[in-house]
């Protein structure tokens, strides 16, 4: 089924050559006992909302890639909803608690502002129905 896709940056390559090995005709099995031991992991902190636009990215290339376009744009489009009701919903509680925008809630905003923001773009769009599978 061969090794970690390189077409994905990070995040999904995990569940890429999960479904690969399954459609190898491997069994893939969860082992709860086995521990990993990640030393790092400080680059997510540090830009979280870049972090987690990448994920919404590799999220979108592996529905691509094992679905097809039609159920990326389906998926495009939940993920377009979910990040408006959050920035909806966020904003409403800021509303309501003016004195508390910074925070959590205040990251959780922008966050899913710029997400929103990334996921509206032309040039995100215009990916999804390229074909190359690799957003």
């Amino acid at each position: 089924v061969g090794g970690l896709d390189t077409r994905f940056f990070m995040y999904a390559e995990d569940m890429d050559l999960c479904l690969r090995y399954r459609r190898g005709g491997w069994r893939v099995t969860f082992y709860p006992a086995a521990e990993i031991i990640h030393y790092g992991g400080a680059s997510s902190a540090a830009a979280p909302a870049r972090f987690w636009i990448e994920q919404q990215r590799a999220n979108l290339q592996y529905w691509k890639k094992h679905h097809g376009s039609t159920s990326a744009g389906v998926f495009y489009l939940i993920l377009v909803f979910y990040h408006l009701l959050r920035v909806m919903g966020l904003a409403m509680l800021r509303l309501v608690r003016p004195g508390e925008p910074s925070g959590p809630e205040g990251d959780k905003l922008s966050m899913n502002i710029r997400t929103l923001s990334w996921l509206l773009r032309l040039s995100t769009l215009k990916l999804l129905v390229s074909r190359d599978d690799s957003l």
